[in-house]
């Protein structure tokens, strides 16, 4: 029997915090050689009318070297699990809505990546300077499935 929890490899990507998403914010680099799909989950908490653009950036190494902003799909919800349809958004990234309790989706393929940049990390620019409450997890599905997975960052 398959289960998720044997097949994604999770990384925090950003650890729950009050005005989490202040100035620019990057997640760690997930190295893509090994992975075929990555997920980041974007959850915003309180935080009413603050704004942020989520960017995809794709990099030449694991410290983010060379980075390029590159396009990528996105669903969003905004109350529960009542997610909009998949949209592409292009690399100049999405804007989230100002709101509470959001969740915005973030995929990428390994396929898409621009050739010598193997790395991809999330990257959040605060729009409207105003606290938000947020978290990001990165959830990815390695090539190689073993027990425990091996680490999505090397």
């Amino acid at each position: 029997m398959s289960m998720l929890i044997y097949e994604l490899d999770t990384v925090l990507g950003l650890e729950p915090k009050a005005d989490g998403l202040s100035g620019t914010v990057t997640t760690p680099c997930v190295n893509m050689e090994n992975v075929d799909d990555l997920a980041a989950l974007v959850a915003l908490g309180a935080g009413g009318t603050g704004t942020t653009v989520i960017t995809v950036e794709a990099c030449s190494a694991s410290d983010g070297s060379s980075p390029t902003a590159i396009p990528f799909k996105c669903k969003v919800a905004t109350s529960g699990d009542s997610f909009a349809a998949v949209e592409e958004v292009a690399a100049a990234g999405k804007t989230t809505a100002a709101g509470t309790n959001d969740q915005y989706v973030v995929g990428v393929r390994a396929g898409q990546l621009p050739i010598g940049k193997p790395w991809v990390r999330i990257k959040c620019v605060e729009s409207v300077d105003s606290p938000i409450n947020a978290a990001i997890i990165l959830l990815a599905k390695p090539k190689h499935q073993t027990d425990p997975l091996p680490s999505i960052l090397v």
